[in-house]
């Protein structure tokens, strides 16, 4: 078994009290740190959360040993409402817009360089500059609670890698690129 199958077993397991939290917006990637801790620790003594460092004064959300040496930074957004700087730390986001419905955005070296602080693309740098020789993942949970504004179409459109997986639920979808 790979560590995406043990992503989307967890998935699964709590999508429907996850449907709930995602409503409980100052604790949504906690609760789910904590989740992935419940449903994985019996399977991997090692696994840990928010305690792996990967650079200095950071520590990636998940880590774990088995199946393979792994870390992965989780984000948790909706598409309505959302600062628009939580893509690449800066609030003119038009280059990840789609022209048409459908239309994925292939995050280039151009977005990576312009990436600021506390972002989603900032964490995409983090993981791609561990040295280690570890898996590394992305994980991007999307609310489906409301309208789709220019955040929501841009969030939806972003590829991080090709090696993406996508799991849809009704209230949320799940994207998780390898890095």
């Amino acid at each position: 078994m790979k560590w995406i199958d043990l992503f989307e077993q967890v998935f699964n397991s709590i999508a429907e009290p996850l449907s709930v939290v995602l409503n409980a917006t100052g604790c949504r990637e906690g609760w789910l740190q904590g989740e992935f801790y419940r449903h994985l620790i019996e399977r991997d003594k090692d696994f840990m959360v928010n305690e792996f460092e990967i650079a200095p004064r950071a520590k990636a959300d998940l880590y774990g040993e088995k199946p393979s040496r792994m870390v992965a930074e989780v984000k948790v957004y909706g598409v309505w409402n959302y600062y628009q700087k939580n893509i690449d730390g800066h609030s003119n986001i038009d280059m990840y817009l789609p022209i048409d419905e459908g239309q994925r955005i292939d995050v280039a070296e151009e977005h990576i360089n312009r990436a600021g602080s506390g972002s989603l693309l900032n964490d995409l740098i983090r993981l791609r500059k561990i040295q280690e020789d570890l898996e590394k993942y992305m994980i991007l949970v999307i609310h489906k609670n409301a309208q789709v504004d220019r955040f929501g179409e841009a969030i939806q459109a972003i590829r991080l890698t090709q090696n993406e997986f996508t799991f849809e639920y009704p209230d949320f979808l799940v994207r998780i690129w390898e890095v």
